[in-house]
């Protein structure tokens, strides 16, 4: 019985392994993604602000997602969006830069001056300490 429970378990973990690794998305260097568009295979494409691409492109008749990455940020690359819209690819773009998160605005100047001086006070106290634990007058 338990052989049997086991076999029954590893069948279905294939079976569902293998429906979860036919839904992922095709992986497309930027090249192989340029000459997509070219050929005139893509049918939709998300553009990230952070060079991330996926989209929806179409061989032999299915419609199948994929990802790509680009060196550049896609977003901000006009040259990039000119040739998507010439070839007629619908185009999404996420995470525009002009949208600010408050980390930037928040974050970076706590980290840029915040932990510096944080640091020279618990030195500056420190040295103090140090120095009054000498037997001094005036401390």
């Amino acid at each position: 019985m338990k052989k049997l429970i086991t076999c029954g378990v590893c069948v279905l973990a294939l079976v569902c392994g293998s429906a979860a690794w036919a839904a992922q998305s095709d992986y497309l260097s930027y090249d192989d993604f340029i000459r997509a568009v070219e050929a005139g295979h893509i049918k939709s494409v998300t553009l990230g602000r952070f060079s991330s691409i996926s989209g929806t492109q179409v061989l032999e008749g299915v419609e199948k997602p994929f990802h790509s990455y680009a060196q550049t940020g896609t977003a901000n690359d006009p040259l990039l969006l000119r040739f998507l819209r010439e070839k007629s690819v619908a185009i999404t773009v996420t995470g525009k830069p002009d949208e600010r998160s408050w980390g930037a605005d928040v974050l970076l100047p706590i980290l840029v001056f915040g932990i510096p001086m944080i640091t020279l006070v618990f030195v500056v106290l420190i040295y103090r300490r140090l120095r009054c634990t000498q037997p001094q007058k005036g401390c």
